[in-house]
């Protein structure tokens, strides 16, 4: 039965180029992310990987074309592309040697060294593995030291000394369970089963594959799934158990044909021929082995295509047909001399290239001396490019300091405007407070005290008869003045502040002083109020109703009005109330030029509760409306129920 192992796989100038690609560089970072974060799906690890290759080659990003080269190596090695691979991977070799990047030169030498694998090269193998061995242990780096020593595990297992390659396996799990790799965990479990069956330990070969095919299907790893499977089917087919061998083989060529590797895909079909040919099935077993070598042709994978043809003339043999088998044994013959010439003609291309390579020597020695001429021009250019950026940030900082100054001293002269607004506004509140004290007193000594004289005048007529019919008369004056007194009383205590307004609100206080203008007879006024339901707090009940007091008195004194009609409406967020009279109009831009205080005073009460006051009214045509708009507030006075919040632990 042949057998087959899975390998497990700024620099700044000071250059306004480089300023302007940051963002480039950043989206080159985001290509590799991506392809990395996509290496089981071979048609967007292409992509990505193109899309970084163009752009960092476009913006001279070092790390950025490394790592471009890097993933397209990869990418060819899952596409049995190993030439192609090789050429990638050396690529990237050289790009991270030249930035110093030690950790991706070690990734770069254990890559070639693992494409060699695969290429059967195990000389060229342990080189390039020892070689990054090494560059891993000095850094301590357990992953990478882990899957050098894997490679070197492959390698003794090829050369059929299984006993090193099981230590080999073992020393990467160690470094693997160090690191909490899974997928190199998993990759050790195979590769010790394999050993273990080599070494005719099946209960150990059986238990490892388990452990591995189970990891590997947990993390959802496509390209590792089919080496395990492949292993599988062949202990199975070894132990006559060939209905579990093929069940096996079929999962492998699944998973190997979403990959499209070809390779794969010809090593299973051998696999698959050799279990036909223990079964005596021929047919089966010649089909099979058709299909490694048409795979081998479609992958141009030279030793696979050998090992078709070797097996295909072993079944004509066995079958006695050995004219077949002659022809297919000449095949095989073919094939070697083949994989020998090119490996000659592999061997002239390095040395034509080594020449190639001296000559290109000279020409740099002769070329730096004009870089370094070219590097001078570069230096002082850059210095004058240095000190005009320095001049235009100086400059653009003398621009931003004197914007900034111009924004202060505007913030400075709004603050002088808003103090004498609301200096304007204390002295119109303090006139008008001095002014109701005023009428006060003028209502007090004008209406009651004529009545206290007259009420005292009656009183003295007691004194100056005892006639019962006069002093019952003087009596039921005496009543009369005191009636008028308890009016008059009831009259400036209203205008000092309506009982009505605190004990019942905003609404009720409006109708009762509308009522009180209506039954003078001389004007209508007609008060409507929609979904005023709740109190509003009393700042805003007191001067709202100054407010509307103060518009309605305006009117009766200027605007020659016959009706007024006040609405209250209230929205979800705001109140409004607009006031309409069907007087004379005039010009609301006369109203800020005004010697009284009133319109200051309004102003000052509608700020006072962060409301809006607007006037519409228009000189010559009749009518005026006053809007008064405040955000809408429950009053405070009101009893209510706190929530709690109880977390159950």
């Amino acid at each position: 039965m042949f057998r087959f192992i899975i390998i497990c796989l700024v620099l700044q100038t000071m250059s306004i180029t480089m300023v302007s690609g940051q963002s480039s560089v950043e989206k080159v970072d985001d290509y590799i992310a991506k392809a990395t974060k996509n290496l089981s799906d071979i048609n967007l690890l292409k992509a990505y990987t193109d899309s970084a290759a163009i752009l960092s080659k476009k913006i001279a990003y070092p790390k950025g074309m490394a790592m471009a080269a890097k993933f397209n190596g990869i990418y060819y090695y899952f596409t049995s592309k190993h030439d192609s691979s090789l050429l990638a991977y050396r690529q990237s070799l050289e790009l991270f040697e030249s930035i110093n990047d030690s950790l991706e030169t070690a990734k770069a030498l254990l890559n070639l060294a693992t494409t060699y694998s695969a290429l059967a090269a195990y000389d060229e193998t342990t080189d390039f593995a020892l070689r990054s061995l090494r560059y891993f242990e000095s850094m301590q780096e357990y992953n990478g030291t882990g899957r050098a020593l894997n490679l070197l595990g492959i390698v003794a297992y090829n050369r059929k000394d299984f006993q090193s390659a099981l230590g080999y396996f073992k020393k990467h799990l160690k470094n693997s369970v160090t690191v909490n790799d899974s997928l190199e965990i998993a990759s050790s479990y195979n590769n010790m089963a394999s050993a273990y069956n080599e070494l005719e330990q099946r209960d150990s070969a059986y238990l490892y594959f388990e452990k591995s095919l189970s990891l590997k299907e947990n993390l959802g790893m496509i390209q590792n799934l089919g080496n395990v499977y492949q292993n599988l089917g062949g202990m199975y087919s070894d132990d006559g158990e060939f209905a579990h061998a093929r069940e096996y083989f079929q999962k492998a060529l699944e998973v190997y044909g979403q990959m499209g590797n070809q390779r794969n895909i010809a090593i299973v079909w051998v696999n698959l021929g050799l279990d036909y040919m223990k079964q005596n099935k021929y047919i089966e077993a010649e089909k099979a082995f058709n299909k490694s070598i048409e795979a081998s042709l479609e992958g141009e994978n030279a030793e696979m295509l050998k090992k078709g043809y070797e097996s295909l003339s072993g079944l004509f043999e066995k079958q006695g047909n050995f004219a077949s088998a002659l022809q297919a044994f000449k095949r095989y013959h073919q094939v070697s001399d083949s994989l020998l010439n090119v490996y000659r003609i592999n061997r002239i291309e390095e040395l034509a290239a080594e020449y190639e390579s001296e000559k290109k020597e000279q020409q740099i020695q002769i070329q730096e001396a004009s870089i370094n001429a070219q590097q001078l021009v570069i230096q002082r250019n850059s210095i004058i490019i240095f000190a005009l950026l320095t001049v235009a940030v100086l400059l653009l900082l003398i621009v931003l300091l004197n914007k900034r100054s111009s924004k202060r001293k505007q913030k400075i002269m709004r603050q002088e405007q808003e103090i004498k607004v609301k200096e304007a506004s204390l002295h119109a509140a303090l006139t008008s407070q001095e002014k109701e004290r005023k009428r006060f007193a003028r209502d007090l000594h004008d209406g009651f005290g004529q009545l206290i004289s007259s009420l005292k005048m009656q009183i003295d007529r007691l004194n100056d008869t005892n006639d019962l019919a006069q002093r019952a008369s003087i009596f039921d004056a005496s009543a009369e003045i005191i009636t008028d007194m308890h009016k008059e009383i009831r009259n400036i205590a209203f205008d000092l502040m309506p009982a009505v307004l605190i004990q019942y609100g905003l609404v009720a206080a409006v109708k009762e002083f509308a009522n009180r203008i209506n039954s003078t007879e001389k004007i209508k006024v007609f008060v409507g109020a929609y979904e005023l339901n709740d109190r509003l707090t009393e700042l805003q009940e007191i001067n709202l109703y100054r407010v509307i007091q103060e518009w309605i008195n305006n009117i009766l004194k200027y605007s020659n009005a016959t009706a007024i009609d006040i609405q209250l409406v209230k929205h979800e967020k705001n109140l409004n109330i607009m006031i309409e009279d069907n007087g004379s109009g005039f010009n609301p831009q006369k109203l800020s030029t005004v010697n009284g205080n009133g319109w200051k005073n309004i102003q000052s009460r509608m700020q006072l509760i962060n409301g809006s006051v607007d006037v519409d009214s228009m000189e010559g045509i009749q009518g005026t409306t006053l809007i008064l708009e405040i955000p809408a507030s429950k009053s405070e006075n009101k009893t209510g129920t706190m929530a709690f919040q109880q977390n159950f632990n």
